[in-house]
């Protein structure tokens, strides 16, 4: 489904063309776009992807922009301040992994788990060298204090950024695939928040003229009110429903 076809559906189900629906085109584009910026934000999994990348920072450069897509940085890694991860040979966490695989001196899955929380631990009081900030409205990371030649080692260095991308971009590509904007307006949560939208601000264009009858709606009485009562219940549930559907465990990612 097309964003035209999406906006005839909108309006099929308000009565038209039976009935005078008075919405013009630029609103119900307004409403489509608020509709997928909600989605966007809450359709964790559904319109978002998890990706995790490198970006190389360097000496007196302290903003950097994301690839084109990102939607939220969750965490920031600065390599070369951890200590490791199980996929590098010499790591911490690869030489208890090795240990336990192995079952070195007895070392037991208990023993594995507990040791794999104290590096957590660790981890976690230990200081990086920067601090990282994302600027969601313009997509850039920015890192302080600027990064000095004494602290880059090679002229170059690396941070692992774990973040949530929009569908239909990948890291190599700086647009959206438009067939995944089409799928999601053919999505029955997305054509029902959009409706209820509609309904909130077509009842509030209605509830101003509630006592003088639009042209094209001779003897029908403008529900202004009822409108925009109904799209309020239907939004608040919807999002709701969402919320519960996309993030339930999602706290995983937070640890």
């Amino acid at each position: 489904m097309n964003i035209s076809e999406l906006k005839g559906h909108i309006k099929g189900i308000l009565g038209y063309p039976y009935i005078k629906v008075e919405l013009h085109d630029d609103q119900l584009n307004t409403i489509i776009e608020r509709s997928y910026r909600f989605h966007k934000k809450w359709g964790v999994g559904i319109s978002t992807q998890e990706t995790c990348f490198t970006v190389a920072i360097s000496a007196g450069k302290s903003e950097y922009e994301m690839p084109a897509g990102v939607h939220t940085v969750i965490e920031v890694v600065d390599t070369s301040s951890n200590l490791g991860g199980s996929q590098e040979l010499f790591s911490v966490q690869n030489a208890i992994y090795m240990q336990w695989m192995n079952n070195i001196t007895g070392f037991s899955l208990i023993d594995y788990t507990i040791s794999m929380q104290y590096i957590d631990l660790l981890e976690k009081y230990s200081t990086s060298r920067y601090n990282f900030n994302y600027h969601e409205y313009n997509n850039i990371l920015t890192v302080s204090p600027t990064p000095s030649a004494a602290d880059i080692s090679g002229g170059s260095d690396f941070i692992l950024v774990h973040s949530f991308m929009e569908e239909g971009y990948d890291l190599n590509s700086n647009t959206q695939d438009t067939d995944w904007r089409e799928y999601l307006y053919s999505d029955e949560w997305f054509q029902e928040y959009c409706l209820a939208l509609s309904k909130m601000t077509l009842g509030l264009i209605r509830r101003k003229f509630a006592n003088v009858s639009s042209m094209g709606n001779a003897n029908i009485s403008l529900d202004g009110d009822s409108l925009v009562s109904e799209g309020k219940d239907e939004k608040d549930a919807l999002e709701e429903r969402l919320k519960n559907e996309t993030y339930e465990g999602m706290d995983i990612f937070y640890d």
